[in-house]
């Protein structure tokens, strides 16, 4: 029986808490993790794998890309899961090897049809991003509801359901932080040169082009472990907010990531709670992955604010200081 059934918000750390005490002291009865702790720590993994990634999106101004991502990833899955049907006659979907092959085509198509809408037909960056991935996410969505109806799917893609989390998921999530950390780690240097400076890239011989691919795959694998927590509608928040967030006390990279990574832990862990509270005393079912959204959401406006209302008192404190001067 999950010992998080009845607990509200307080009761809910509490109990998390106390579990991990015991878990540190070497307590077997906490080996085994329930179904509230496997969804914190799978959205903390996916958190910290967007995290990394949405530092360098975010600042290169290449989000609205990564976004068109995580939607027409959803055509290479249905076109993935029809070939399979049809060359190898098996219904075998959601395997290692077709998520890494949809991931890995639709990534390389949709980012080589955006370049080529720029630069061969003149249209505008953020124009070409829109027609290629709402195209391509509508033809994937047709597909999806005319041969894959019978799967369960189709509101996971789209939506998420963080409650059908599995340790499948939670292993993937870890694999995926594992993979975007590594990278990260061993092309930090040529990552930032590229980021702050295309053009003094290009001219020392990095490869930048190579770099932005990457980053492009990188996005893919991450949006495609995403699907079954949080889904490609609310995918882009957990890329864009935790940063944006972070833009607002730091200009340093290292800064910046950690504090985005940090971010994202601590929406892992409210979001959860959250949802158990609601469930437990108001009796609402509520989407976890929404709830974790909204938060982020609030959370960003609140210090938005507060930065706000800090910058407009050093103002004034600062006329008074000219005034008495």
């Amino acid at each position: 029986m999950n010992p998080y059934t009845d607990c509200d918000f307080l009761d809910f750390f509490c109990l998390l808490f106390q579990r991990i005490f015991l878990f540190i002291k070497g307590d077997g009865a906490v080996c085994s993790l329930y179904s509230d702790e496997v969804q914190i720590f799978t959205l903390a993994f996916i958190g910290w794998s967007s995290a990394l990634l949405g530092v360098f999106l975010v600042l290169r101004r290449a989000a609205m890309l990564a976004n068109s991502l995580s939607h027409t990833i959803l055509l290479g899955l249905v076109l993935t899961y029809l070939g399979m049907q049809f060359f190898l006659q098996t219904s075998e979907f959601l395997s290692l090897k077709s998520i890494i092959t949809a991931s890995i085509l639709s990534a390389i198509f949709t980012t080589c049809a955006s370049h080529f809408f720029k630069s061969k037909l003149g249209v505008r960056q953020d124009a070409s991003i829109g027609f290629v991935f709402t195209a391509l996410f509508a033809l994937g969505i047709l597909l999806l509801t005319v041969y894959m109806r019978h799967l369960h799917l189709g509101v996971e893609v789209l939506m998420g359901n963080v409650d059908a989390l599995h340790y499948h998921d939670l292993w993937m999530a870890c694999g995926i932080f594992l993979f975007n950390l590594s990278i990260v780690f061993l092309f930090y240097t040529p990552l930032k040169i590229v980021t702050f400076d295309n053009t003094f890239a290009k001219n020392v011989g990095i490869a930048s082009s190579f770099f932005y691919y990457l980053l492009m795959l990188q996005t893919a694998f991450t949006a495609i472990v995403a699907f079954r927590a949080v889904g490609v509608v609310l995918f882009l928040s957990l890329l864009v907010i935790p940063v944006i967030l972070g833009k607002l006390y730091t200009h340093k990279l290292r800064h910046l990531i950690f504090f985005s990574m940090g971010f994202s832990t601590l929406l892992a862990l409210a979001s959860v709670a959250l949802s158990r509270h609601m469930l437990t005393v108001y009796g609402l079912a509520l989407s976890t992955a929404g709830i974790l959204v909204v938060l982020s959401g609030l959370v960003y406006f609140f210090h938005l604010g507060i930065k706000q209302l800090l910058a407009e008192k050093a103002k004034v404190m600062q006329r008074r200081k000219q005034t008495i001067l």
